[in-house]
């Protein structure tokens, strides 16, 4: 029984899953595949905000009553792009810079926020 409640434990495995289910990390779903051709199908899926970037593997498996028919793993890349990926470049490269830009930043609101709202 130590062994099921330690790290790759069933018990493990299913808390885990919840987790990250709870967080829209982890989904399972048993109708989310169309298939196009006898071997060719597609699905969708969400990916949250909150998912890292990196390099992620994406494990499809094909089951007809219960019996396993066929499996396929791939390699699904997470980037940012735009605007977030130019202020997160910018965050890591010149960091004592962004620290000035965003203290600058919090001190015209505030002062601006003054300004606005001052009682006459």
């Amino acid at each position: 029984e130590a062994q099921e409640r330690g790290p790759g434990g069933a018990e493990f495995v299913r808390e885990f899953l919840r987790l990250k289910g709870e967080d829209g990390l982890y989904e399972e779903r048993h109708d989310a595949i169309t298939f196009l051709a006898p071997d060719v199908f597609r699905t969708t899926f969400f990916l949250p905000a909150i998912v890292p970037t990196g390099e992620y593997k994406v494990s499809v498996f094909l089951f007809r009553d219960q019996t396993f028919l066929a499996g396929e793993t791939q390699t699904l890349t997470i980037a940012k792009s735009g605007f977030s990926d130019r202020v997160a470049s910018f965050a890591v490269h010149k960091s004592l810079l962004y620290g000035l830009l965003s203290v600058l930043i919090a001190v015209f609101t505030g002062w601006l926020g003054g300004v606005v709202f001052r009682r006459s």
